[in-house]
């Protein structure tokens, strides 16, 4: 499949108006944003091209990234006008291409994934990770672990290198509301005092926007659990 440079068209699209921090450097674009180990690392992004005239779909490959430690290109694919998505099998460190019944299939049967999303002003980065499998433990009393972080971009144009993140370890049940185990902030600019507002900001936010993130990553596992996939 032929490949272009991510251009500011797409940027657009993956991150809703120029909502999240695009740095050009050279012929490439790229996303400064944090990874679920804690470092800072940069996104790089290139666009699929599509025939004219073909409408873009739910589910449809867009594009694919790699970031500072990544040693193979991920698929990108489309989730809404407003968002999109990546996801990885651990297990056999697949990275899904393409969605389909036996995609969820395989999925759910898996005991570790990756899984990425674009779009509203954030770069998401989580670990879904479990002893017998992802939707056997899902539905025990076990439950699954999930390591995720989630990055807060404001003005890419005002401000490109100014965000705010948080980290979080939590269980997740099918049954049972959501545990949180570990949560901790951070925030990123190259002015300190700016860097320090920040950090104030996400503070007084932070209880509810982990709420939220938690919601969303037991809502994914629910829809990919009960197979119901959108065509």
């Amino acid at each position: 499949m032929q490949r272009s440079i991510l251009t500011t068209s797409f940027s657009l699209c993956l991150f809703l108006a120029s909502s999240t921090v695009l740095a050009s450097t050279g012929n490439m674009t790229k996303i400064t944003y944090y990874e679920t180990d804690g470092t800072l690392q940069n996104l790089s992004f290139w666009e699929r091209a599509t025939p004219r005239g073909t409408q873009v779909k739910p589910n449809d490959n867009i594009g694919y990234f790699n970031n500072s430690q990544s040693k193979q290109d991920i698929d990108i694919l489309r989730y809404d006008d407003e968002k999109s998505y990546s996801l990885i099998n651990l297990d056999s460190n697949q990275v899904i291409n393409r969605i389909n019944n036996k995609t969820y299939q395989n999925l759910s049967q898996a005991k570790n994934i990756k899984f990425y999303e674009f779009g509203k002003g954030i770069v998401e980065s989580a670990i879904f990770m479990s002893n017998k499998g992802i939707c056997q433990d899902f539905d025990s009393k076990n439950g699954i672990n999930v390591d995720f972080v989630t990055n807060y971009y404001s003005n890419v144009y005002q401000n490109p290198n100014e965000f705010t993140t948080t980290f979080a370890n939590i269980q997740i049940y099918k049954n049972s509301p959501s545990r949180l185990i570990s949560e901790k902030i951070e925030a990123h600019s190259n002015n300190p005092a700016t860097e320090q507002q920040l950090k104030q900001t996400i503070m007084a936010e932070k209880s509810q926007l982990l709420q939220a993130d938690a919601g969303k990553l037991r809502s994914f596992i629910q829809y990919l659990c009960i197979g119901q996939l959108k065509q």
